[in-house]
């Protein structure tokens, strides 16, 4: 799928993403870009509400495992197991999820498991910007479940 296949996938499949105003920006085998807008996304201190953060880096990290799989194994179904999100500063602007490609034993593994044994996992990280700035505002790491439907 290209990128605005994959837009249209995730708001017809998970009508939060659409709700929430969250775009994919890039998509390739190296990094997975999803950008959000505090106007759709703001909480009583007129900041980004957290659960949008950890939306957002599950959602860009969810579509990094996809990018991996979908030449192998399009048909795997991609659950997030745990998570856990590390606001760092408040957000009060447009936002940026990161993340990056896994080292590649970790997605090696992740195939090994998923062709020898028709499931498997992979952790990640991503990161969370707010536009204009280089510093991090929230950090995510999570553990992807994968397996083929039977």
């Amino acid at each position: 799928m290209n990128i605005s296949e994959l837009q249209d996938f995730v708001e017809t499949s998970i009508p939060l993403i659409k709700e929430a105003g969250f775009v994919i920006r890039e998509l390739n085998d190296q990094e997975v870009v999803v950008t959000g807008e505090k106007r759709l996304n703001h909480n009583h201190h007129n900041t980004v509400f957290g659960g949008s953060i950890s939306t957002i880096l599950i959602l860009s990290s969810w579509l990094m495992v996809r990018r991996l799989l979908e030449d192998t194994f399009p048909e795997a179904s991609i659950v997030i197991e745990r998570q856990c999100t590390d606001f760092l500063v408040p957000v009060d602007g447009d936002f940026t999820a990161r993340c990056a490609r896994p080292l590649p034993w970790q997605v090696e593994s992740l195939k090994y498991g998923l062709d020898k044994l028709k499931r498997g996992r992979i952790d990640l990280g991503a990161a969370l910007y707010q536009d204009g700035s280089d510093h991090m505002a929230a950090s995510f790491s999570g553990t992807f479940y994968c397996r083929l439907r039977l």
